[in-house]
């Protein structure tokens, strides 16, 4: 909404998938059922998440929701209902505040899942295995409330005048900060019609931003 942000959070998004053994289920015994294992996963992970809720403290404050979140998007897995699913995959995030380490969340789920889900799993079937992959890490961009990016970006048409604030989505903005470039972010549209069959800018959140870009195109003119 062309409003300064000076911080957000990390996301991390991974792909867990579970291989056991198919067999029918009158026999389980003979087989591994991927679900109920990716199920315990899920579950774990929702745990982390409450854990995460009631363990904020101040460093969330500013932020919607004040704490860090965790989401499973998406699980595929089975073929029959009377058949012990031989794979089950599932697509899973958490978005870290950006006090917090991001390798918590995964740390903590690693060692569940070695602890108390593999053997289990690996009961019938010693062969079965879990795998999580990283699909993407996005670092998040720390508040910096004494540089003086904010107030150059201020100066151009089109930005707004709200206190500048945090969001929970993400950008590269944590990347430019880690390479050594003070950053804040400022663009048009809202997160709130985001990843929608609708999802728009409105004309005029791109009037301001056509503004900015091309008073940020005039300063440096100026300066070469």
């Amino acid at each position: 909404m062309m409003e300064v942000v000076l911080a957000h959070k990390s996301i991390n998004v991974f792909r867990t998938q579970v291989i056991g053994r198919a067999a029918h289920s009158s026999l389980p015994h003979k087989g591994a059922g991927a679900i109920f294992a990716a199920a315990r996963i899920i579950d774990h992970l929702y745990q982390l998440g409450v854990d995460a809720r009631h363990q904020a403290g101040v460093e969330g404050e500013g932020f919607e929701p004040p704490w860090t979140t965790v989401q499973v998007g998406r699980m595929d897995g089975g073929t029959a209902v009377n058949i012990l699913p031989a794979v089950c995959e599932f697509l899973w995030e958490y978005r870290a505040l950006p006090s917090e380490d991001p390798d918590r969340i995964i740390n903590a789920l690693q060692a569940y899942i070695e602890t108390e889900v593999r053997p289990a799993l690996q009961e019938f079937a010693p062969e079965a295995s879990i795998r999580t992959d990283t699909i993407a890490r996005v670092p998040p961009l720390l508040a910096q409330p004494d540089h003086a990016v904010e107030p150059w970006v201020r100066q151009f048409p089109g930005v707004g005048t709200a206190p500048a604030g945090q969001v929970s989505f993400a950008t590269e903005g944590g990347s430019f900060q880690r390479a050594g470039i003070a950053t804040v972010v400022c663009g048009p549209g809202s997160i709130d019609v985001a990843h929608q069959p609708n999802e728009y800018v409105e004309p005029e959140q791109l009037a301001k931003s056509y503004a900015m870009l091309e008073g940020i195109v005039h300063w440096l003119s100026a300066e070469a």
